[in-house]
């Protein structure tokens, strides 16, 4: 990020700084996966993990249902295949931060699109897409959006 930086400012290009500036605020991980991971979205084109996650939080605050639910449905599909099966790492990040909006929106979300928030969860559980445990703050926040004794008892070794 910080070559990106420079290289904006040696160019003078104002525009490329202030993206840089509002990105600038994700987590970094070991890879650049929220930036770098895109999945073709059912409204036709491809998105990468950051925009998708924007996306969702734009239009919570706007409150506008359609666009709520276009929002998350995109965020599914990312999360399902736009990260490596061995990138748990920023899989996990996107789920926290998609989970975690979720939980806020609740109550504003339908029915189906819940269920197909917890069948996303219980599918990366059952193809060891997430590690041997489920990490205990990908529980709290699944728990906090899908149906109750939805996600399975963690593994024993």
């Amino acid at each position: 990020m910080d070559e990106l930086k420079r290289t904006g400012a040696f160019l003078r290009d104002q525009l490329s700084n202030y993206l840089l500036h509002a990105v600038d605020v994700f987590p970094y991980t070991a890879t650049p996966g929220l930036n770098a991971s895109f999945a073709a979205v059912p409204a036709g084109g491809a998105v990468s993990a950051m925009r998708a996650l924007l996306e969702v939080w734009v239009a919570s605050a706007e409150r506008e249902h359609e666009r709520l639910v276009n929002a998350y449905d995109a965020c599914l599909v990312v999360a399902r295949y736009a990260f490596a099966p061995e990138n748990w790492c920023d899989r996990r990040l996107f789920l926290m931060l998609l989970l975690r909006q979720a939980a806020a929106d609740k109550s504003d979300l339908p029915e189906p699109l819940l269920r197909r928030i917890s069948e996303l969860c219980d599918a990366l559980v059952r193809i060891n897409d997430i590690p041997q445990d489920i990490p205990p703050e990908f529980r709290y926040w699944a728990e906090q959006v899908v149906p109750e004794g939805t996600l399975p008892p963690d593994r024993q070794p």
